[in-house]
C-alpha cells in the first residue's frame, strides 16, 4: 500500500491506492483511489470537499465528492481505450493538492503475439555488401501495442546488427541482417514477455563471383613467353573453381586460341603471353559463370621490354691461383639493362651458385677454381 502525506494549517492528508498500479487499456478495469482527511490530531475530518482530476482516461465518478464521517472519499480511474501514465490528483481546502502514485495503463503481457512480419528485399548480395530489413508488430489480443518490449532476433546463416531491439509506442520492432557467405537464411524472432516467437519467410543471399587480380608472373620480354595468371574469388573470399576466362591484351597475343582458360581449385587461371615488339600492353579478363557475367578486370599498364643481349663478361682479374683463398669473379652486362634476370656460369670447375643482373647494369658472378 502506498501513501503519501502534506499538512496545511487546519489539516493533514494522505492518498492510498490500495488494488493496482496498472491497468490494461479497453480491458474495462480500474484502480481505486482513496483520500483520508485528518486533522493534526490523527482526528477524521468529515463533510471536506475533494475535486478530483486526471491526466489521462477518466474518473467514473462526479468530478468532486465529500470525505464521509471517517474522513474518507474515494474515486475509481476507469482503464479506457488509451495507453500512457495517468496522474490521478486530489484538490480541497485552500488550494491543496494531493499527487496518487501514478498508475500505468499498458497493454496485456499474457496475450501478446508477433503480428505482420515482413522482410525486404527477398534477396540480397552476401560478402556482408547488402542488408535485409525484417519488421514486425506486436499487438495484445484487445489490439493494444506492445510498447518497449523487448524482441531477440536468430537466423542460421548471417548476423544481425542488432540481435536485441525494443518496440516502438505503436508496437513495432526492425532488424537488419547481413550475410559474408551465400545461401538460404531462416530468421525467428521471440518475445522473452511470455514466450511468444514469430518467423519469416526464407531469405537468399546471392553469391558474386569477381576477379581478385590479373597480372604476369614475372618481367615481360619481347619474343619471350610469359605465363600470365588471374583468380577469381568469391564474395567470402573463398576460391571459385571451373570458371572459364577470356583473355585479351592490347599488345601481343596469347599462345592459345582462343585466348581461354579455367581457373583450378585455387580459383587460378594461367595463360601464356608473347609479343613481338617491345612497348606496354594491359591484359583485360572477363567471364560468364553459371549464367552470371562477371565484372571485367584490367592489369595495370606493364612494360614488354625488349629482348636484352649479353654485350660485356670479363674475368675482373687474369690469373688465378688454385685452391686460392678468394673467389676469381666475373661479371657481364645486358643491353637494354634489365634487372632481375637470372645469370648462371658453366665451366668444368666447381662454381658457386649464379646471382642476378641489377638495374645498374652489371652483375658479378663468383666461382672457386
Amino acid at each position: 500500500m502506498l501513501r503519501s502525506s502534506q499538512r496545511s494549517a487546519f489539516t493533514a492528508a494522505k492518498t492510498v491506492i490500495d488494488d493496482t498500479l496498472r491497468l490494461v487499456a479497453k480491458a474495462g478495469g480500474k484502480a481505486r483511489c482513496l483520500l483520508t482527511v485528518k486533522n493534526f490530531l490523527g482526528q477524521p475530518l468529515p463533510g471536506i470537499t475533494v475535486a478530483w482530476e486526471t491526466s489521462l482516461s477518466k474518473l467514473d465518478a462526479p468530478s468532486s465528492g465529500s470525505t464521509d464521517e471517517n474522513g474518507l472519499v474515494e474515486i475509481n480511474l476507469l482503464a479506457g481505450d488509451e495507453m500512457g501514465t495517468a496522474q490521478v490528483m486530489a484538490r480541497f481546502g485552500l488550494d491543496r493538492r494531493i499527487l496518487a502514485p501514478l498508475i500505468l495503463i499498458d497493454c496485456d503481457d499474457a496475450t501478446l503475439k508477433v503480428t505482420n512480419p515482413s522482410c525486404e528485399p527477398m534477396e540480397a548480395l552476401a560478402g556482408n555488401l547488402e542488408t535485409i530489413e525484417y519488421r514486425l508488430q506486436v499487438i495484445d489480443s484487445l489490439g493494444n501495442p506492445g510498447r518497449d518490449r523487448v524482441l531477440h532476433w536468430s537466423t542460421d546463416l548471417g548476423t544481425f546488427e542488432r540481435p536485441q531491439t525494443r518496440t516502438d509506442a505503436e508496437g513495432f520492432a526492425s532488424a537488419r541482417l547481413r550475410s559474408l557467405s551465400s545461401g538460404e537464411a531462416i530468421v525467428v524472432v521471440d518475445l522473452p514477455v511470455n514466450g511468444e516467437q514469430g518467423s519469416f519467410e526464407p531469405v537468399t543471399f546471392l553469391e558474386q563471383p569477381y576477379f581478385q587480380y590479373v597480372r604476369f608472373t614475372g618481367p615481360v620480354a619481347a619474343t619471350q613467353i610469359t605465363s600470365a595468371v588471374c583468380r577469381v574469388v568469391n564474395l567470402d573470399g573463398s576460391p571459385e573453381p571451373g570458371v572459364k576466362v577470356q583473355w585479351a591484351a592490347d599488345l601481343g597475343g596469347f599462345e592459345v586460341e582462343p585466348a581461354e582458360s579455367v581457373t583450378d581449385a585455387e580459383g587460378i587461371a594461367r595463360i601464356d603471353y608473347l609479343s613481338g615488339e617491345a612497348g606496354d600492353v594491359t591484359l583485360t579478363v572477363g567471364a560468364t559463370h553459371e549464367g552470371q557475367e562477371l565484372q571485367a578486370l584490367a592489369s595495370v599498364r606493364t612494360p614488354v621490354h625488349d629482348l636484352p643481349n649479353m654485350v660485356e663478361r670479363e674475368p675482373q682479374e687474369q690469373y688465378f691461383v688454385i685452391d686460392q683463398f678468394h673467389p676469381a669473379r666475373f661479371q657481364v652486362r645486358l643491353e637494354p639493362a634489365a634487372a632481375g634476370y637470372p645469370v648462371n656460369r658453366r665451366s668444368p670447375l666447381p662454381s658457386r651458385s649464379g646471382s642476378q643482373t641489377t638495374p645498374s647494369g652489371p652483375r658479378i658472378t663468383s666461382s672457386s677454381v
